[in-house]
């Protein structure tokens, strides 16, 4: 699995001509900014999950905005 400063590096080192993170669309919907700001990336993800017309599909996974109000908020003093 690649992260952005790995999947840099393997570029630069001329050790591939492009990076794909085809699975892990699944479980980031917001990848690419995960990837920009050099997020963790869930690589939890469930194949079963990408194909289908249900409401567990792609909109089940979290953004890094909500699993973070999720962390804050459950890290609160009340």
């Amino acid at each position: 699995n690649y992260n952005a400063s790995k999947g840099l590096k393997t570029l630069q080192d001329g050790k591939a001509d492009a990076i794909v993170f085809g699975r892990l669309y699944i479980s980031n919907p917001d990848l690419a900014s995960r990837l920009i700001k050099e997020q963790e990336l869930n690589t939890n993800y469930d194949m079963t999950k990408g194909w289908g017309c249900g409401s567990d599909e792609y909109t089940s996974y979290p953004t890094c905005e909500n699993r973070l109000y999720d962390v804050l908020h459950d890290h609160a003093k009340i």
